[in-house]
């Protein structure tokens, strides 16, 4: 009995291991499945970016304000993005008016200093040009190790629309930091 019962049990788990081979769900996906599958992309979130104010470019003096709020912006969305780390403003702030002059903004070297001593991987430069009520914004990422520009592009649009170019800029700005 207890061998007839052996016998019965090898039975049941061969055909149960035959098929578990043969079901759909082991056998591997067609190739065109395959092909949709999304990429994954491994991403370093710890990256930090200095935000240097923007040089502002336009007749009407009135948008100097730009300067710091076109930084703000971009450090807004780099933090609700979760990919980049910008470098607390009010600490490059308080640093920057320790060491900077006037001048130091055309003085490469100067800026990559600051931007090492703050701990940047990065430092974001740009600008922002105005034709009547036409805007454009540009701006230059570049490494602080090296000096090496990695990262330059341009965002145009309607003064009504600064917002937007702000968030089109960012958006730009992470996706290559991901590649």
């Amino acid at each position: 009995m207890r061998l007839v019962f052996r016998y019965g049990l090898i039975l049941i788990c061969v055909c149960a291991i035959l098929s578990c081979a043969t079901s759909p769900e082991v056998l591997p996906e067609p190739a065109e499945t395959q092909a949709e599958a999304k990429p994954t992309v491994s991403v370093k979130t710890d990256t930090q970016v200095a935000i240097m104010n923007f040089k502002i470019l336009a007749r009407d003096n009135g948008l100097e304000y730009l300067a710091a709020e076109i930084p703000q912006s971009l450090t807004s969305a780099f933090l609700n993005g979760g990919i980049i780390q910008p470098v607390e403003r009010q600490q490059f702030e308080e640093l920057e008016g320790e060491i900077i002059t006037s001048q130091m903004y055309s003085d490469k070297d100067e800026m990559l200093r600051l931007g090492r001593l703050l701990g940047a991987d990065y430092l974001l430069l740009g600008s922002l040009t105005v034709l009547g009520d036409a805007g454009k914004i540009n701006c230059r990422l570049i490494e602080t190790e090296t000096g090496e520009i990695v990262f330059t592009d341009d965002v145009s649009g309607s003064l009504k629309d600064l917002f937007a170019m702000e968030a089109e800029l960012a958006a730009r700005i992470e996706e290559r930091l991901i590649r």
